[in-house]
């Protein structure tokens, strides 16, 4: 049993981004989108330090919000696996032309408005402001 058990933990797979809550990302990414301060940047080493800081966390950022974006645009919602609902969902809002950017933005103004999910998995957050922002209730109207 101990050696199923073993072998089970070696080939379960789970994301990084699945366990981030967002109180995680909050904080490192609310501000991740506005212009630098240029008061920040004295000298030539500054300017490095902070853009190397800043090049990281915009690539954390946008990795795990966009990774998160198409779990849950690949699984048609986590309250509904019907693939005409996901088709439709897709071809009435333009899922597809959302970008990394667009959708950081989205999940940061998300998370602020809603202070009370930041305890809450990256996933289900995003599930939530998809539901929010996208109601489907618009799109099976259209039909």
């Amino acid at each position: 049993m101990k050696k199923l058990i073993l072998l089970l933990v070696f080939f379960i797979n789970v994301p990084a981004y699945a366990l981030l809550r967002g109180n995680d990302i909050y904080p490192k990414c609310e501000h991740m989108v506005d212009e630098p301060n240029p008061s920040d940047f004295k000298n030539k080493k500054n300017i490095v330090d902070i853009s190397m800081h800043r090049g990281f966390l915009i690539g954390y950022c946008l990795g795990v919000v966009g990774t998160s974006f198409q779990a849950i645009r690949g699984i048609g919602y986590t309250w509904s696996v019907d693939s005409n609902f996901s088709r439709c969902m897709e071809n009435y809002y333009g899922f597809a032309d959302i970008d990394g950017n667009q959708i950081l933005d989205m999940m940061m103004k998300y998370l602020k408005e809603h202070p009370e999910l930041r305890n809450i998995e990256v996933n289900t957050v995003m599930a939530s402001m998809l539901h929010d922002y996208y109601p489907e209730s618009v799109c099976l109207k259209s039909k």
